[in-house]
């Protein structure tokens, strides 16, 4: 990609339109800059997101944590075991 959002530097949005995709789990490194790029662009385009923070990296803790607290108004938090849980339907416990 060219810049720091995948929306705005790909035609992944085109893509997944076309696949029927409406959920997406996001992770990476720098969570604190193209992580929550990708998590901002995602929701306002009506995709339903969850943040994996232990599948993200930034170059600090405080700046992990303080990109989950921000990205909690555009996605659901979850930690990879429960997306694991949820993807081989075993279901994860409410939070």
């Amino acid at each position: 990609k060219t810049a720091s959002g995948i929306f705005n530097a790909t035609n992944i949005d085109y893509i997944l339109h076309n696949l029927d995709i409406a959920r997406l789990c996001i992770f990476g490194v720098y969570s604190h800059q193209c992580v929550e790029s990708a998590v901002r662009d995602a929701s306002d385009r009506g995709y339903l997101v969850t943040l994996v923070p232990d599948a993200s990296a930034a170059k600090s803790e405080a700046q992990d944590a303080a990109t989950v607290e921000g990205m909690k108004a555009y996605a659901r938090i979850a930690q990879a075991d429960e997306i694991l849980k949820e993807l081989r339907g075993q279901g994860v416990s409410a939070a």
